[in-house]
């Protein structure tokens, strides 16, 4: 395990972050504490979009952005979307735009329209 610190986070590079239901999980943030498997180790664009949601738990706290990431999908699809936009503005893969779509509309338990979370996305990242 390789560790570093980047504000406002502690980051953990291991073996294998975790198996998914169906897609491949690269990084996972809890809290002040982010952890990305080592094959992802140069991937600059994943460490923005997990370091987007430790600031979000620094500025909101952590209980709080616990309690409104499980409770209300509105504010799930905020926090997501936000830091998916973070990820696509330091890697400016065009394709990436509708995987990151695909990803919110199916990983996250949003029950919103595909439609819908592709035009809340691509707003966000006009923003």
């Amino acid at each position: 395990m390789k560790i570093k610190y980047k504000f406002p986070a502690l980051i953990l590079y291991v073996n294998k972050v975790q198996k998914g239901k169906g897609y491949v999980v690269r990084g996972k943030c809890m809290g002040f504490i982010i952890i990305i498997g080592k094959s992802y180790m140069r991937d600059k664009g994943l460490l923005a979009h997990e370091l987007t949601h430790a600031k979000q738990f620094l500025y909101h706290g952590f209980l709080i952005h616990s309690i409104l990431t499980g409770l209300f999908r509105k504010y799930r699809l905020w926090a997501e979307a936000t830091a998916y936009a973070e990820q696509w503005q330091v890697d400016k893969i065009e394709t990436q735009k509708e995987d990151f779509i695909d990803r919110l509309w199916l990983f996250y338990k949003l029950h919103y329209s595909r439609e819908y979370i592709k035009k809340y996305f691509l707003q966000k990242l006009e923003t």
